[in-house]
């Protein structure tokens, strides 16, 4: 028997998973707007679109690789950030 309750979670949580980080991706390469896209980027993974109750060790190589990704671009992202904001207030 399906839990309804996982059911509709599962309904929701691709769709705004992928569409939060499209949307990060597209603030921080056609906006400049690198803050926002890391903030919606690293904001995505509470929508984890696979199933959280599998621990890491059966995960298939895909989802590693994956998670692995979201975080390496988020990071980045927050990285690049700092570095701008370090930037614009030492120049003045």
């Amino acid at each position: 028997m399906v839990n309804s309750q996982n059911c509709s979670a599962a309904n929701y949580n691709k769709p705004a998973y992928f569409g939060m980080v499209v949307l990060g991706l597209s603030s921080a390469l056609f906006m400049d707007d690198f803050a926002l896209g890391a903030c919606l980027i690293a904001l995505s993974v509470i929508f984890y679109p696979f199933d959280a109750t599998i621990k890491w060790s059966k995960k298939s190589a895909t989802q590693k690789i994956l998670v692995i990704g979201h975080l390496i671009v988020a990071i980045a992202l927050i990285a690049y950030s700092l570095f701008i904001i370090v930037q614009l207030c030492m120049t003045h």
